[in-house]
């Protein structure tokens, strides 16, 4: 089950990489042809980037492919490499926890305001960072 998540996860991420590169050229095409873009294009394309970001944290993570502080991997073949590995696998817990519920409270406070662009209530491409927290916060503790 493991294993289907994370390709349903990689399959929307490319799927969302791939909408990025065709609001991307829908936006250079009108540019160069109508001498204007569209207001929603940076919007959207940003949005969608942020949710390809957030849905593939928790399966890089998992990987071990996520950035983290790798001076850390240096003391690995001590005999600290077990109370640093669980130093920074509880940190990274803690911390997705933290900004998951923050990220949570911050979308759904500013509900009634819309975004310049595409028009949308500001919460939604806002969800998506609690949404990429928990999806992490599940990879590291089924970790």
């Amino acid at each position: 089950m493991f294993v289907h998540i994370k390709k349903i996860l990689l399959n929307l991420t490319i799927l969302c990489l791939f909408f990025n590169i065709v609001i991307l050229i829908v936006g250079v095409f009108s540019r160069h042809v109508f001498n204007s873009s569209p207001i929603w294009v940076d919007e959207a394309m940003r949005y969608i980037l942020i949710g390809s970001v957030m849905l593939m944290s928790g399966v890089l993570i998992n990987t071990n492919e996520h950035m983290r502080i790798s001076i850390l991997d240096k003391f690995t073949k001590s005999n600290l490499s077990f109370t640093i590995s669980l130093y920074r696998h509880l940190m990274t817990i803690f911390v997705s926890i933290f900004i998951m519920y923050s990220s949570f409270r911050y979308a759904t406070s500013i509900t009634s305001f819309n975004t310049i662009g595409l028009g949308v209530s500001k919460s939604i491409p806002l969800y998506l960072l609690p949404i990429g927290f928990f999806l992490s916060l599940c990879f590291l503790l089924l970790n």
